[in-house]
């Protein structure tokens, strides 16, 4: 066996299990799953995550602009009380409120990628612009924009230094 579910498996799971489930805690999608963690299932059952499935049969049609918001945070939870129609500015604040979204941790200095200047460099600058040497007059002497000096002048970049 593929370990893949025999065809209307998981139709037969969703229309027999999930969309008359009455329990209040989550319900989780047993069979195959996207990365963000939602359930996978054929765009022949007019949707393509298993959520959105549910939706669908439960709430009715999805209204022009919106999309399936969990109020539970879990991805692959498909528990019917727990799936609601938002926009998707909702559905984001839902996300940011379950901790399911975190920036990156910033990147500052060389670490940064658009860094012109070493960390070195950047402290000279700034020790120059301090003993009263014009931004431009320093920038020549790097081979970079004047603004890039500006911004280490008004801690717009290397500000830590």
């Amino acid at each position: 066996m593929s370990g893949k579910p025999a065809n209307g498996t998981v139709k037969r799971w969703l229309d027999q299990v999930a969309i008359p489930y009455q329990g209040r805690e989550c319900l989780l999608f047993p069979f195959s799953r996207l990365k963000s963690g939602h359930g996978r299932v054929s765009s022949r059952l007019g949707a393509n995550t298993a959520h959105a499935y549910v939706a669908l049969r439960v709430h009715g049609a999805r209204p022009d602009g919106y999309e399936v918001c969990h109020d539970c945070g879990n991805p692959p939870c498909v528990n019917p009380r727990h799936l609601y129609w938002g926009t998707r500015a909702k559905n984001m604040d839902d996300r940011w409120r379950h901790g399911e979204m975190v920036l990156p941790p910033t990147k500052r200095g060389v670490e940064n990628g658009n860094s012109v200047l070493t960390e070195d460099q950047a402290r000279y600058a700034k020790a120059r612009l301090k003993a009263g040497v014009s931004a431009p007059e320093i920038a020549e002497r790097f081979g970079v924009p004047k603004q890039t000096i500006y911004n280490i002048k008004y801690g717009t970049t290397w500000a830590w230094l």
